[in-house]
């Protein structure tokens, strides 16, 4: 994965947002980076600058951000919890993703509910604050901190 870092919002085909980066939007990112053809990065506060076909995920309150006063909420039973913006994005592009990375005789439906259910709805959740009251003689670092 190659991810070429840009200050020129005017060759940036991914806008996210500056500052800490979370773990939506590490997963964004890297997942983002499969899918787009010479992923280009720029961490703006201007989303609004973005180039049209331009990918902008966790700012700006588009398509895949999860900030503004419309985000989504997921169904029963986790209708408490919003999408984050890798929630958002393997919504939109997950299904297909794993279509064309396995086009072997596999259940995709199946993986894609899989894959969601064990690792997207807990960076959802997490991001959204929702943390899982985890009890264990281990010390157990959370993926968001």
């Amino acid at each position: 994965m190659n991810i070429k870092i840009t200050k020129n919002i005017n060759e940036a085909n991914l806008v996210t947002h500056t500052g800490p980066f979370h773990p939506d939007d590490v997963f964004s990112t890297a997942f983002l980076s499969r899918l787009v053809e010479n992923p280009i990065l720029i961490r703006t506060t201007n989303a609004q600058d973005a180039q049209p076909n331009a990918i902008v995920y966790d700012i700006g309150f588009g398509k895949f951000d999860h900030h503004g006063t419309d985000a989504r909420y997921r169904t029963a039973p986790y209708e408490k919890i919003k999408y984050c913006s890798f929630g958002l994005l393997w919504e939109e592009y997950g299904l297909n993703y794993l279509k064309k990375l396995y086009n072997e005789d596999i259940n995709h439906e199946q993986l894609y509910k899989n894959i969601e259910e064990k690792l997207i709805l807990q960076i959802d959740a997490i991001d959204n604050g929702y943390f899982p009251k985890i009890e264990s003689e281990y010390h157990l670092t959370d993926l968001d901190k």
